[in-house]
């Protein structure tokens, strides 16, 4: 008789693979066979996608910075640059041209950042046919 094996472990299966583990290794922790660990892989593909997905999602945020922090480390550092520039001494280590240059480079960077704003409006589809055929109607001067 096959051996039952608990949610627990099927979890822990899940969790470990999600990580990256192998199978050999996942099999030594869990004391579970390779074939029994196979068929796994198979029945819980979605839920191990899923829980890689996650993990990057969580290395991401401890590492990098989102696109909003981005923008607006860039947008920081690009108005310091400019008050610098305003008031610019050239006996400054850095020349007015690196200077300069350097704000046209962060201006480079806001701008490979930018993403245009899209707003939704949700709208009664039936009123809006209706509004669109009263308009339609209007124009061809057809009563209805």
């Amino acid at each position: 008789m096959p051996k039952v094996h608990t949610v627990e472990e099927q979890e822990k299966f899940i969790e470990l693979r999600a990580k990256g583990k192998t199978l050999n290794e996942i099999g030594e922790e869990l004391g579970i066979t390779r074939q029994t660990l196979s068929k796994w892989c198979q029945e819980f593909e979605d839920e191990i996608v899923n829980g890689r997905a996650l993990e990057l999602e969580a290395l991401q945020t401890k590492y990098f910075v989102t696109h909003a922090q981005q923008i607006t480390e860039i947008g920081e550092q690009l108005l310091s640059v400019k008050e610098a520039l305003k008031q610019r001494d050239l006996a400054e280590d850095m020349t007015t041209k690196e200077l300069a240059d350097y704000h046209l480079k962060l201006l480079t960077q806001l701008k490979a950042l930018e993403r245009k704003p899209s707003i939704r409006v949700k709208v009664d589809s039936h009123e809006y046919l209706m509004k669109q055929a009263d308009e339609m109607y209007s124009t061809t001067n057809i009563d209805i």
